[in-house]
C-alpha cells in the first residue's frame, strides 16, 4: 500500500491576528509582520539587525527557521546584556 501524505493545514489566524512561525515555512516578510504583530518600522529594524530575508521578484520572503534564530539570537544578547560585565 501506498503512504498517504499528510495534509498540512493552515491554522487559522487568533482572535487578535497573531499567529505562529513554525521552521518548515517560507512565508512573505509581510505575514512575519502580521504574525508578530509588527509595524512596517519594525521590520526594517528586525532586518538591519539581521533578520535574513530572501528576495524573489518583488517580495521578500523569510524562512521560519530564520526568524526563530532571530529570536534566539535577541534572547542570547539580552541575556548577555541582564548578565552585566
Amino acid at each position: 500500500m501506498a503512504a498517504k501524505a499528510q495534509l498540512m493545514i493552515r491554522p487559522s489566524p487568533t482572535r487578535d491576528g497573531y499567529g505562529s512561525i513554525r521552521a518548515d515555512e517560507i512565508l512573505p516578510l509581510r505575514e512575519v509582520g502580521r504574525r508578530l504583530g509588527w509595524a512596517e518600522k519594525t521590520k526594517r529594524r528586525a532586518q538591519a539587525e539581521g533578520l535574513r530575508t530572501v528576495e524573489f521578484g518583488r517580495t521578500k520572503y523569510c524562512l521560519g527557521i530564520d526568524v526563530l534564530e532571530f529570536f534566539r539570537q535577541l534572547a542570547e544578547t539580552n541575556d548577555e546584556r541582564k548578565a552585566g560585565p
